[in-house]
Parts: structure tokens; C-alpha cells; sequence
């Protein structure tokens, strides 16, 4: 399965109607939001569709809601389509492409089941009043593809057989048939109901951030939003070299992204593991237990035994570290957003002695892991690495118990 880094949705490039990128973080949320480009071919604005410019504007009371109010009355390219706007039948995302670009996706094989990867061009909202000023490139959706179609290959009635099966694909950009009439590799890229490597995931989705899903590197506070850091795709060849001559992402996972790519093609085995692994901690449809720090003697095995209700698809490993990345190192993070990462099940610390070294017992962050011991919706078992504690611990056995009946 090939992994497309595609990058959709407003930036700075926009200068006419925004200088800054769009704020994560304005509803005290972890939700991410896809704002489409303007384009004024096309008849639907920003103002039609029940937004993140809309509810933005109304969060923000500095000058700044100004420079984002004048979306409202401005047309919008909605495309890709990863929500269901329009409340429309047999709803699926889908993604279009033309040109150059789609000229690349057909050179590099891209087809059916391959996966794409939805990023832009975002930034923290620290208060009402401010936005940070350093944009950063963020992953916020994926789409595995399941059907592909070339709408201007299709005669009349395969059009109308097709609109009838899709009646969403009438608010597609791409199925305009007078816009796209001299284009002749416009393609439309449908997505699978279900993904083919978890059955318990939708094939198309918007994700929840965390620090995670950031393309950009984020050790180097000053770093151009372009200079990219992945260290699970060191050494992965991408269909474009990076700015600097490179074939790909170097042994330290580093990438400087070339100007005006859409589609960046990775055919590799790591890649698509690294994939999978963001959706499937980012997406609330598969959050059922979580294991944090991986250091107790084969935890995960007996854990496996414990919960046989349990796919192995719905057992998630994070390490403690990481978890304190994410959720503690997110500037611009609000108790909100954390809380809203604890909408997991079970979540299971085993080195709770790792998160005291990180945090005061005053921090409102452990007072939040206290509070979430007594929680039945939201457990938390703290203990250390002895797995006999786990096992014997009689609150994660009745859990396991009743979430088996459910």
C-alpha cells in the first residue's frame, strides 16, 4: 500500500484573504478542521457550509476575526470531502485531481487501496486574542481509495447511473462537468466504506491533533514550516526530492518539502506502518484501550489474553514519553484537549513514576490523572511494571468484563 502525503486546504499563500494559517485549537477541542481553497469557478462559499471559519470568527475578538470574516461571502473549492455537508445518501469522502498532479499520482501507480494522507497548512490559537505566528505543516484527515473515476470519460447514462448510486457527487468540484469539459485526466478518487487493514475504521476521516500528527519539526521551534521531521520515514525515497537535492527523508527523518507539491508518493513498507499507526491513535472510532510505556515484561501478551474481546486492531501501543510529548509539549494546550484524549476506554500506565519526574503534584495535569483513578467512564490504573498488579487489579478486570458484554 502506497502512502500520498497530499496537501489540501488554505495557507499562506492566500494572501489576498488570509495572512496567517488557520488556528488549531480555537473551540478547545482537538478537532481539526479542513478549510478548502477560494475559488471563485466554483458556486459554493465558505458561508454555505457550517464551518471552522464560522465558529472561528465568532471565538476571535482582536482584529484578527476580521481578516477571516471576509470568507463567509467568498466561493470555496470543498474539495477533498471528508464530512458529509450535505447530509447526503451513501455518503463517501472523496478526493479530486487534475493536471500535473494527477499526471504524477497515474506515473507513480497510485490505485485502488492505496492511502492517502491529508495535510496543511496550520497553527496554535494561544488566547482569543493571539495566533501564534509560526505556521506549521499538520496531517488532518486520510482517505483510503476504493473506486477511481474519470467523469469525462463517462457518456450520459453512465453519469446518471453513477449520481444515482452517489447523490453527494453532485456538491464534488470535480464532477462539474462544464468547469473540468477541457481537462481530460480529471479524476475523482472515492474512498473505501471500510479500511482494508482495520475493519473497525471508516475508509475516509477527519483526525484529532496532538503534536503527532505534525509533519513539521517540532525540535527546532524556529523551523520553517516546509523543513519536515518524521523520524519513522528516516531513510523513505519519495516521488519528489526534497528542496535540497535529497531523494527522500534522510536517516535522521528530515524533508524539505519542494514549493507547489501537492501529491508526494512513498512506497514503503514503513511508511505505510506509520500510517495506520496515526489513524488509528487519532481517530475516535477505534479508542479502545490504550497502553502507555511498553517497558513491562510482555505486557502486551497478557493483555491480550485478558481482553480476548478485543481485536488486536483495537490495542494500541503508545509510550509513556510519547504520551507526555503530546499532550504536554502541544503549545497552546488547553485541560480541554486533554481531557478530550482521555475519551479513550482504558488507558493503562504502567511507569507512573515516569510521569511524576515530568510533573508537580500540584500540575493541573496530575491532578486530572488523580481524578481519572475514581472515573468509570475514563479509567486509569497507575501502577508499576510489575504485571501481576495489572492482572490482579479487579477494576480493569470488571471493565474489560462489561465492555465484553456490550
Amino acid at each position: 500500500m502506497k502512502v500520498i502525503l497530499s496537501k489540501k486546504g488554505l495557507d499562506s499563500s492566500f494572501k489576498s484573504l488570509c495572512l496567517l494559517p488557520i488556528p488549531i485549537g480555537h473551540d478547545k477541542t482537538t478537532k481539526i478542521e479542513f478549510v478548502p481553497i477560494p475559488d471563485k469557478f466554483d458556486k459554493l462559499k465558505y458561508g454555505n457550509i457550517e464551518s471552522y471559519i464560522k465558529s472561528f470568527t465568532k471565538v476571535m475578538k482582536s482584529d484578527e476575526a476580521g481578516k477571516y470574516k471576509s470568507f463567509l461571502k467568498t466561493h470555496c473549492h470543498l474539495d477533498p470531502q471528508l464530512e458529509n455537508y450535505f447530509n447526503c445518501k451513501n455518503f463517501k469522502g472523496s478526493l479530486g485531481q487534475i493536471e500535473g498532479f494527477q499526471t504524477h499520482l497515474e506515473n507513480n501507480s497510485v490505485k485502488v487501496g492505496d492511502l492517502f494522507l491529508f495535510y496543511g497548512s496550520y497553527c496554535n490559537l494561544i488566547s482569543e486574542n493571539k495566533i501564534t505566528k509560526q505556521g506549521k505543516h499538520v496531517i488532518w484527515g486520510y482517505m483510503q481509495i476504493g473506486e477511481i473515476i474519470k467523469p469525462e470519460t463517462l457518456n450520459r447514462s453512465e453519469r446518471k447511473k453513477l449520481k444515482k448510486k452517489y447523490p453527494w457527487l453532485k456538491y464534488q468540484p470535480h464532477w462539474n462537468k462544464k468547469k473540468y469539459k477541457d481537462i481530460k485526466n480529471n479524476t475523482i478518487y472515492i474512498a473505501k466504506d471500510i479500511c482494508s487493514f482495520d475493519n473497525n475504521l471508516k475508509g475516509y476521516g477527519i483526525l484529532d491533533y496532538t503534536v503527532s500528527l505534525n509533519l513539521t519539526d517540532r525540535d527546532n521551534d524556529n523551523t520553517n514550516k516546509t523543513s519536515w521531521k518524521v523520524k519513522e520515514l528516516s531513510g523513505c525515497k519519495t516521488s519528489y526530492k526534497s528542496l535540497d537535492d535529497k531523494k527522500g527523508f534522510d536517516e535522521l527523518g528530515q524533508y524539505k518539502v519542494p514549493a507547489r507539491c501537492q501529491e508526494i508518493v512513498i512506497n514503503d513498507e514503513k511508511a505505510e506502518k506509520w500510517a495506520i499507526d496515526l489513524i488509528r491513535r487519532h481517530t475516535y472510532q477505534n479508542k479502545s484501550i490504550t497502553i502507555l510505556n511498553d517497558s513491562a515484561k510482555n505486557l502486551k501478551s497478557q493483555i491480550n489474553k485478558l481482553a480476548k474481546s478485543f481485536s488486536k486492531e483495537q490495542i494500541l501501543n503508545i509510550t509513556c514519553e510519547q504520551f507526555c510529548n503530546d499532550l504536554m509539549l502541544c503549545k497552546g494546550l488547553t485541560w480541554e484537549m486533554v481531557h478530550e484524549y482521555m475519551g479513550y476506554k482504558l488507558i493503562i500506565i504502567t511507569d507512573i513514576q515516569f510521569l511524576k519526574n515530568k510533573l508537580n503534584e500540584q500540575d493541573k495535569f496530575f491532578q486530572l490523572l488523580q481524578k481519572l483513578l475514581v472515573e468509570e467512564r475514563e479509567i486509569v490504573l497507575s501502577c508499576d511494571d510489575n504485571i501481576d498488579n495489572i492482572l490482579n487489579n479487579q477494576n480493569l478486570i470488571e471493565l474489560i468484563r462489561k465492555h465484553s458484554r456490550q
